[in-house]
This record gives C-alpha cells, sequence and structure tokens, in this order.
C-alpha cells in the first residue's frame, strides 16, 4: 500500500513538469503575503494587551529564534529532501505513518481554512468604518449581514484561484506591495514620533494603581505565553514555499525564498508591535479599536491616514485570502494522491487547478463563518486560538521529522547535502523543542477542541485508505490483500482522538464559548 502510495505522489510530481512554474521573485512574495496578512494591522493593539515593552522584547527575541528554526527546518528539508514535495505533511507521511500524516495534512488544511474566517472577521470590521450603519465593528457582534458578505468575499476567492496557481502568484505580488506601503507609512510615522523615554516609563509594565513594575519572572512568562498566541498566528505561512515547491522553476529557490521572506516579515512585525510603545501609553495602545493601525496612522493623518490603512487591509486580506486558498488546494489535492483523502480531491480544471479541493476547502470555510455568529467573547482571539492550535502538529512534525533523518542518516549521507547533520540535529531538536512551547502556550482547551474538529477528519482518512487498497488490489500488489485497514496502535489512537474531542465540545459549550 505504501509503495502504491509513493507511485501516485511521483505520478503527481511528474503531472506537474509541463506546468509553468514559478520563481524566486514569486515565492519570497508568496511567503511574505502568506504571512502579512490582516493580522499586522490588529498588531499594535494585540501586543500592547499581552505584554509591556520589556516583555515584549524578550518574546520577540524568543520568537525570533523559535521561528528561525522553525523556518530552518524548512529550508533544510527542502533542500535535502527534494522528493518529499507538495505540502509539509509529506514529512509526517513518511517518518510517522499513515494516520500521522493525515493529522497533519487534515490540521493544516483545517487551520489555513480558520485563516480565512479570520480574514472574513476582519474584513468586515475594516468596511464599518465606512459603512457603519451596515457592518459591525471590532465591538459588535458577528450580523447576518457580516455572515453574507463574508461568505460572497471567500467564494470570489474560489473564483480567482480557480484560474491557476500562475496567475494567482502574479496577483500577489502586485498585492503584496498594495499592503505594504500602509505599513510602511505607519511605520516612519511612528518612527519620527517615537520617544524613548516614553517607551521605558512602564518597561516592565504598569499596576492597576499605575505605578510602573519592576522585572518579575512570573509576570514575565504569563506575559510571553500570551504574546506567543498571537506570534504565532502571524507567521503561519512561512512554510508558503514548500507548499507549493511542486510549482517552483528551481528547488533551491524554495530554500532561499523562505528565509527571506521570514526575515522581512520579522524586521516589519517588530517595528510594528514595539514602535507604538514609545508614542503613546501602553494601555493607550491596548485599548485601541481594532485595526488599531488604521487608528494610529489616521491621528496623525486625520484627513486621509486611516483610509490609506483601511483601503491597504482590505488588499492585505484579498490577497493573502488567496495564497491561504492556494495552500488548502494544495494539501487535499496531493493528500488524495498520498491515498490519506479520497480521489475525488486529485480532480482538477483546465487550468491544473484543484478545483474539486478548493470547493470543498470555501464549504468548509462558509461552514465556519456561519458558526462564527453564535461564538461569544472575542471572535478574533478565539478563531486564532483554532487555527494555531490546528496548525502545530505540522510544524512540530516536521521538526520531529527532520530531527529523525539527523539520528539515523550517517555522515556520509550529509556530507553530499548543503547542510552538516550537527545543523540538521540541532535545527531538528530547537524546532521540536519550540514546537511542543507552543503546544503549552495554546492551552490544554483548545487541544481538546482540536480533537473535536479531527473527528470530522477521520471518516476521510477512512475513505482513502479504502480507495487506496482497493487501487493496490486492481494493481495486483498482494501486501494489501494481508495487511488490515488499519493496524492496532492506528486505531487506539483514532479512538484517544474521538474521546478527547467529545470531551473538548461538551467542555467548549459548558465554558459558554457558543451563545444561544
Amino acid at each position: 500500500m505504501a509503495n502504491t502510495a509513493l507511485t501516485n505522489e511521483r505520478e503527481a510530481k511528474a503531472s506537474l513538469s509541463s506546468s509553468k512554474k514559478v520563481g524566486i521573485i514569486a515565492l519570497v512574495a508568496f511567503v511574505v503575503s502568506a504571512m502579512l496578512g490582516g493580522g499586522v494591522f490588529n498588531l499594535p493593539a494585540d501586543a500592547a494587551a499581552a505584554a509591556s515593552p520589556g516583555s515584549l522584547l524578550v518574546a520577540w527575541a524568543i520568537t525570533a529564534v523559535g521561528i528561525w528554526f522553525l523556518a530552518n527546518t524548512f529550508r533544510i528539508l527542502s533542500d535535502s529532501f527534494p522528493d518529499l514535495k507538495n505540502g509539509i505533511f509529506t514529512y509526517a507521511l513518511h517518518g510517522f505513518g499513515r494516520v500521522i500524516g493525515f493529522l497533519s495534512a487534515f490540521g493544516y488544511w483545517v487551520s489555513n481554512t480558520c485563516v480565512l474566517v479570520v480574514y472574513s472577521v476582519l474584513i468586515t470590521q475594516t468596511l464599518a468604518v465606512f459603512f457603519p450603519s451596515v457592518f459591525s465593528d471590532a465591538n459588535g457582534s458577528f450580523t447576518f449581514v457580516d455572515v453574507g458578505f463574508s461568505l460572497m468575499f471567500v467564494w470570489v476567492l474560489f473564483f480567482v484561484a480557480n484560474k491557476g496557481v500562475k496567475q494567482s502568484a502574479a496577483l500577489n505580488i502586485a498585492g503584496t506591495v498594495g499592503k505594504l506601503i500602509p505599513i510602511l507609512l505607519a511605520i516612519i510615522i511612528l518612527f519620527l514620533g517615537f520617544q524613548w523615554a516614553v517607551f521605558v516609563s512602564a518597561f516592565w509594565g504598569i499596576s492597576q494603581q499605575g505605578i510602573p513594575l519592576s522585572f518579575s519572572w512570573e509576570n514575565l512568562g504569563s506575559q510571553i505565553s500570551q504574546t506567543m498566541i498571537t506570534t504565532l498566528f502571524l507567521f503561519t505561512g512561512i512554510e508558503g514555499a514548500v507548499v507549493i515547491s511542486g510549482q517552483a522553476k528551481n528547488q533551491k529557490d524554495v530554500a532561499r525564498a523562505t528565509v527571506l521572506g521570514f526575515l522581512i516579515v520579522l524586521a516589519l512585525y517588530m517595528m510594528v508591535s514595539l514602535l507604538p510603545l514609545g508614542v503613546y501609553a501602553q494601555g493607550v495602545v491596548a485599548g485601541m479599536t481594532n485595526p488599531s493601525l488604521s487608528t494610529i496612522v489616521g491621528n496623525a493623518f486625520p484627513t486621509w491616514g486611516s483610509l490609506v490603512v483601511n483601503i491597504g487591509i482590505i488588499i492585505a486580506v484579498m490577497s493573502t485570502g488567496l495564497v491561504k486558498l492556494n495552500m488548502l488546494g494544495e494539501m487535499p489535492l496531493f493528500g488524495a494522491r498520498a491515498g490519506l483523502f479520497p480521489q475525488i480531491f486529485t480532480r482538477t480544471n483546465k487550468n491544473g487547478a484543484p478545483s474539486w479541493a478548493y470547493a470543498c476547502s470555501i464549504l468548509l470555510a462558509s461552514c465556519l463563518i456561519v458558526l462564527v455568529h453564535f461564538l461569544s467573547g472575542n471572535v478574533w482571539l478565539d478563531v486564532i486560538n483554532i487555527t494555531n492550535i490546528m496548525v502545530l502538529p505540522g510544524y512540530f512534525l516536521s521538526c520531529l521529522f527532520l530531527w529523525k533523518q539527523a539520528m539515523h542518516l550517517k555522515k556520509e549521507w550529509w556530507a553530499k547535502k548543503a547542510f552538516s547533520r550537527a545543523m540538521a540535529l540541532v535545527t531538528g531538536t530547537v524546532g521540536t523543542i519550540f514546537s511542543l512551547y507552543l503546544f503549552y502556550a495554546s492551552g490544554f482547551p483548545f487541544l481538546l477542541l482540536a480533537c473535536f474538529l479531527y473527528i470530522f477528519g477521520l471518516p476521510l482518512l477512512v475513505r482513502g485508505q479504502a480507495e487506496q487498497r482497493k487501487a493496490d488490489e486492481a494493481a495486483g500488489v498482494t501486501s494489501s490483500t494481508k495487511e488490515a485497514p488499519f493496524k492496532k496502535w492506528e486505531i487506539a489512537f483514532m479512538a484517544t482522538i474521538v474521546v478527547l474531542g467529545v470531551i473538548g465540545v461538551v467542555y467548549a459549550v459548558i465554558s459558554g464559548l457558543f451563545v444561544a
């Protein structure tokens, strides 16, 4: 069965050889746009609400190191194992088997679908600035009008994505430039108004009585954990070049684009989150209505500043949403070709776009958008938490796969590669530890909720494996007739997910995550 899956994967790669490829500039734009989405426009208030200037600096230092090792993991994997293309789930599949590989693929799929939902919320909140009587702002509920517009938004993305990845890449380059303009404008404004005395006045935070706090390990740890929730969401998409690596002209460009994209986005995020704390007090920034970056620029240029940023937000959401949909289509497409998803997901249109995978992704996003209407509390943060917890297995398993290969493949094998065995071992180890910390920061309740979402994916795996067995038997692969559909440990593992998922949804209802 595994041999047939590998054959299907090779045939999938060969089928792309005649399609148009994308170069280094498009790959870098893809990575930047995948990360530099709507979240950056809410970053000043989100960061200030989570941490003080000093704690934020420490959090960014940890984030920079941790995300660097994640980026380096994908760089080493794409260069050292060029045959494992078309998505980060391939590392989990080849390293840990079909069930683990499927969980990585399905989690990544749901995570990127949640990103579309997050952006739908943001775009309606942005449009409320122009049409306050029509759409709800950040302090309002997600009304049925917001739901209707969001559904229209994701289906427009669907029709654009069906034109093919080459056309999407061209649009994405233009979109990346368009959304960088208001971000750079905000950075210039903040830099010119920055005052060191304001930045250090409450460096480690301020008490409820208005007294500046001193350094405390206890306060530092909690603030870093809260900040990590935001920073992880901001960097989801760092694997963007790996996901579409099968479309790259040169596989070495995948590694270069990953690193360049990471450095560009890291610099922008740090400036956007830190500079406002040198212009305004932390409490003022934390209390700004999202999108807070629009508020900051609007304060500097009341006539047109907010307008420029809000237009940038719309461009950012649309271009990044298109990138996410490209990723959404690639994952189940190649998952089906590897035998993890039903074969219907392999259908493509005349442009080579995975139209069925796109349609299922948009249908899933549509269901989640309707569900958002019934969420209580901070909808933005709730969906971000779900997005984070669903993408983490893919990151964790990729790092663990690199560590495993560094442990088992001898020094002689690595001598033929661009990276040493020591580099691979250190990168895989640190990346794995950092991923485990992110699981901890996300919180146990969201881990349980993730298990509930996985329950809906398990039938896809069962159907995909059943179709794979029939294909094996038709091809005369006798080993498939001797194997049980799933091994005992795989059945036990899936049963555990179901139990934890049921506990998770019961907890979500009891805790008041949903409103009546």
